[in-house]
């Protein structure tokens, strides 16, 4: 039987708590909740002590959990006591570094650690929730079936999707990004040296010698980045704006030193592109939803 002392609201929606234990019992609708959970119940291997503690800043960089009160504010929020969050990051650091994961479901959605175990995917969840709820029917809001209401709610959304959100739409929205969703290949050469960074630029372009020769004469390390423009150190984005592949750009001082960027190639964007597509679909959704969700929502935790 569910422990309801444990549930934690995350939102209301006309005065409806909606909490994190409710949606873990309708994981069913939300694929990568169900897998998560899934995973972290197959887990039974200890993890490796370096590895574990570089997982846990990670997740607490993105949470922005810098400070000790931070993470224990966070902690006490949810519930979560400080042992359940190391167990719970011991098995996520081991079941994402392991493919041999047996998919078996045994944990109870009402124990805290869970809820820690599968917190990103629980973000997510209730974000496809508040707005699958905002489109279901009112007249049951207050007593119907919650994983009705989310099922039917999840239909009309997708209806409305696809009548507000139309291809003119996103055709226009990408004419205006093209440049920040445009993807570039960069080669990179990084050295502590000036002279060898604006050495090894000019024999570079003038095709002289290629970046691999350099290895072999000087300290330098080369990488490889695919990224779109807009992830791009501003430094190196303001010269690829006019650049064509094959070009390598001025030498640039950046915190691992002196850097070397030569231009590979460059992908203008198109809507084929799934990643695109699905971002600029949320840039014109969400200032839609917001509208949508002003005096019915009311957030009690976020991320």
């Amino acid at each position: 039987m569910m422990v309801t002392e444990n549930r934690i609201p995350v939102f209301s929606i006309d005065g409806r708590a909606i909490s994190d234990v409710d949606l873990l019992e309708c994981r069913g609708l939300f694929p990568d909740l169900q897998t998560a959970i899934q995973r972290a119940s197959a887990v039974s291997e200890a993890p490796d002590a370096g590895a574990l503690q570089e997982y846990i800043n990670n997740f607490r960089y993105q949470h922005e959990l810098i400070s000790r009160e931070d993470l224990d504010e966070w902690l006490e929020a949810r519930k979560i006591s400080p042992e359940e969050f190391l167990e719970a990051m011991s098995s996520l650091q081991v079941a994402e570094s392991t493919d041999d994961i047996d998919m078996c479901e045994t944990l109870d959605p009402s124990q805290s650690r869970v809820l820690c175990w599968c917190i990103r995917e629980l973000e997510s969840a209730c974000k496809q929730a508040h707005r699958w709820l905002l489109f279901s029917d009112k007249a049951f809001l207050q007593d119907g079936d919650l994983f009705d209401l989310l099922k039917e709610g999840s239909l009309r959304y997708e209806a409305w999707l696809a009548a507000e959100i139309t291809k003119k739409d996103l055709e226009a929205l990408l004419n205006n990004r093209m440049l920040d969703f445009t993807k570039v290949d960069l080669t990179t050469l990084m050295t502590d040296s000036e002279q060898v960074a604006r050495e090894a630029r000019l024999c570079w372009q003038e095709g002289l010698w290629q970046p691999e020769d350099f290895q072999k004469l000087a300290p330098v390390a080369l990488g490889h980045e695919c990224s779109r423009m807009r992830d791009l150190d501003p430094v190196f984005r303001t010269q690829l704006l006019a650049r064509m592949p094959g070009d390598v750009l001025a030498p640039a001082e950046t915190e691992e030193g002196w850097t070397v960027v030569g231009l590979t190639s460059r992908h203008p964007p198109t809507l084929g592109d799934s990643e695109v597509y699905d971002e600029l679909k949320e840039l014109l959704v969400r200032p839609r939803l917001e509208k949508l969700s002003k005096d019915r929502i009311l957030w009690h935790l976020r991320s």
